[in-house]
């Protein structure tokens, strides 16, 4: 049989440089930076700004999300009428493998209008980060990890495009994003791609890069950190709206992909 795998999506923050809120003013310009040495992220509090790279123009406004690779040039200037607002993270990233340097040149410079939970992760991180409290750095990668994980997903980078199933296991991936409710067997998501229950593990894995408990997890992790980051629900509210009756399991999961324990979003 023919093999489609592809090499696992991972890579290791290797340090957090710096995790500021800046507040611009009307006369803020940046001119031509490029930032050799590290990676950023930078979440729009409010206010605009215009951008420039690539001899393109764009507008940055509250609830967009920019990411920079290192290396990356680009100018900017804060709008007059509604000075620039933002949470900027400067960190060192390495990918593990190629296949990671292609996810990560897949993600869009701006991911727009990504308000609530995105907000919620920026202001968590950069309140940790000042705090300065014992194990900060890491709950700080963690949370970071995370936000890189959502922009990867949000931009369609967890699929394979040119796989021979990429119809019927696009359905089976639709399928679990829209129910995060219920716990499918294997064996249900086989017969919905027409496959065998071998053969289906082995081609949905080729295809997402993860096993099919994997995804259907990170799947329900995410939506359930959504959930708490509103504020209006409890952790065992929240792990029976994803299908998990125990709440130890849950904290146990949710501490294992996020990186915190989903008490500490309430802190």
């Amino acid at each position: 049989m023919k093999q489609y795998l592809q090499e696992p999506c991972n890579f290791v923050i290797e340090d957090i440089i710096n995790i500021i809120y800046i507040e611009t003013t009307s006369n803020w310009i940046l001119d031509n930076l490029t930032t050799d040495e590290f990676w950023v992220l930078a979440y729009t509090v409010g206010g605009e700004a215009k951008y420039r790279w690539n001899n393109q123009n764009f507008c940055v406004r509250q609830g967009d999300t920019m990411f920079f690779q290192q290396g990356f040039s680009r100018s900017a200037q804060s709008a007059s009428y509604d000075p620039w607002k933002f949470i900027v993270v400067k960190f060192g990233l390495q990918p593990c493998n190629n296949h990671t340097r292609e996810i990560l040149a897949g993600i869009a410079n701006i991911c727009q209008d990504q308000r609530t939970a995105m907000e919620q992760l920026f202001t968590e991180l950069e309140r940790i980060w000042h705090s300065k409290m014992p194990g900060y750095i890491i709950r700080c990668k963690g949370l970071l990890y995370t936000v890189l994980y959502d922009l990867m997903r949000d931009s369609g980078q967890f699929v394979n495009q040119a796989h021979p199933h990429g119809k019927a296991l696009q359905r089976v991936v639709q399928k679990i994003n829209e129910n995060v409710n219920k716990n499918f067997k294997v064996s249900e998501l086989a017969r919905e791609a027409g496959m065998s229950e071998s053969y289906f593990r082995a081609m949905f894995k080729s295809y997402s890069g993860y096993s099919v408990v994997q995804y259907q997890n990170f799947i329900k992790i995410s939506y359930a950190r959504d959930l708490l980051l509103s504020g209006n629900y409890r952790v065992n509210e929240v792990a029976a709206a994803v299908g998990i009756s125990d709440v130890y399991y849950f904290s146990r999961l949710f501490t294992k992909i996020v990186g915190t324990n989903p008490s500490s979003l309430f802190q």
